[in-house]
């Protein structure tokens, strides 16, 4: 279960509501998801995010529905990009009261260029289909050094091609 919004704010390296427009596949198979930033509370200075996660809930990754607006609390990876999951408070602005009565006002985050009149709002992209790679991991469903799939397979191997048995003969009694 999250934890509060104030807890929650106090542990997340920034936060921040925004309305996603982007979502494309990383190199490792995870989704980076880019939000533009409506307000921000913490860790957001400029007017576009990126957000990484994991591509499914499974390996608590989450998602998110593109022109939607989200309050996201995210936490920063080792290499500085901020990441979200199924454990973080992040939801849905419609769904955020609490969050937004907690935080308060926030802040509006300072334009990269400011827009003239021909300029459109980002475009809202779906995420590109492409098939789903395993995650290299040290976490996760494994069973020595193995994933589980391959044990299944090897078991699986030994039932159909391993040693079998015949069956036993009778055994005639004798007077």
């Amino acid at each position: 279960m999250p934890p509060d919004p104030a807890t929650a704010a106090a542990k997340a390296a920034a936060v921040f509501e925004g309305r996603t427009f982007k979502a494309a596949h990383d190199s490792a198979g995870g989704l980076i998801y880019r939000f533009e930033v409506v307000r921000a509370w913490k860790g957001v200075s400029s007017d576009t995010v990126e957000i990484h996660t994991a591509p499914n809930s499974a390996a608590c990754g989450t998602s998110y529905a593109p022109g939607e607006a989200y309050v996201i609390y995210a936490y920063a990876a080792a290499d500085g990009t901020l990441h979200d999951g199924l454990c973080q408070r992040s939801r849905r602005t419609a769904s955020a009261a609490e969050d937004l009565e907690v935080l308060g006002p926030g802040r509006t985050p300072s334009r990269s260029a400011s827009p003239g009149p021909d300029v459109e709002s980002p475009r809202i992209e779906p995420v590109p289909e492409r098939s789903p790679q395993p995650i290299a991991s040290n976490r996760g469903c494994t069973f020595g050094e193995r994933p589980v799939g391959t044990n299944t397979a090897i078991l699986m191997l030994l039932a159909v091609c391993g040693p079998r048995r015949r069956p036993a003969l009778p055994v005639e009694e004798t007077s």
